[in-house]
């Protein structure tokens, strides 16, 4: 499985924020190569060896959340996109199941509606 690096972006700009020189950090794992630019993509395993990485160097355990704070509407893209376009919620979650499993498949979003309410559970 392939993953776009472009989900790795927040993580990458919050760790050298937070003054991790991720560029040794990638030429020492040798994941310097294809890793940046908006529509590459790179193995699961080097994906996630990325991830681990920044999490193991920050010894942070609210990364994701402390990532997604930092984060603005307009800086996720597509997203943003579907949030302006899309006149239900139900279309809007059906494209971003689409955009995630074409991105980053190792992520399954399973949406039920039951009468006015909409579950979303994540799974990897």
């Amino acid at each position: 499985m392939k993953a776009l690096t472009l989900h790795l972006d927040p993580f990458v700009s919050y760790a050298s924020a937070r003054g991790l020189d991720i560029k040794q950090l990638l030429h020492e794992r040798q994941l310097t190569e294809g890793i940046e630019g908006a529509d590459v993509y790179i193995d699961q395993r080097s994906f996630n060896t990325v991830l681990r990485e920044i999490r193991t160097q920050l010894k942070d355990t609210l990364l994701g959340i402390r990532v997604g704070n930092l984060c603005k509407l307009s800086s996720l893209g597509l997203i943003y996109q579907i949030s302006l376009q899309c006149v239900t919620v139900q279309e809007a979650l059906y494209y971003l199941q689409d955009f995630m499993s074409k991105t980053l498949p190792v992520v399954t979003l399973n949406i039920t509606t039951i009468t006015d309410h909409i579950v979303i559970n994540p799974s990897c």
